[in-house]
């Protein structure tokens, strides 16, 4: 069976079986199930969602005045990420798997290389350059 075009995803049955231990080096979470009316979209929009016309996902915006987070994790770090100028936070999965205590001053290195990774992996699946250049830097 041909895999559809906008298909971001990648099975998950080599890990299952035993092959690899992982599909990606970073895993992205935005936004969520949550919709609102408006011109905001998401660049992970599944073709298969029908949502009637004045609905549309809000994943990511090109809104400047409009803020919706990402979670970038590698599985040991998770990076909280909206645009530049916005609060980010730093989190340590493996000591601090609550999310208590943001690293991000201590570690900036760790949250630059997690945002670099995931401004390339917006690039990568098409996100407009609406939608890149608030999220160029940290």
């Amino acid at each position: 069976m041909p895999l559809p075009k906008n298909l971001h995803g990648r099975s998950v049955l080599p890990i299952l079986e035993g092959n690899e231990e992982q599909i990606r080096e970073i895993a992205v979470s935005s936004g969520g199930p949550y919709f609102q009316k408006g011109s905001h979209c998401g660049v992970t929009r599944p073709p298969w969602l029908d949502l009637p016309p004045y609905m549309k996902p809000f994943v990511l915006s090109p809104d400047p005045n409009y803020i919706s987070h990402s979670t970038i994790t590698d599985g040991k770090w998770a990076l909280i990420y909206a645009t530049k100028g916005v609060h980010a936070e730093l989190y340590n999965l493996r000591n601090d798997p609550k999310q208590k205590h943001n690293a991000l001053s201590e570690n900036l290195a760790v949250a630059k290389r997690l945002h670099r990774k995931f401004y390339n992996f917006l690039r990568n699946i098409g996100a407009s350059e609406e939608i890149l250049k608030l999220r160029r830097e940290l």
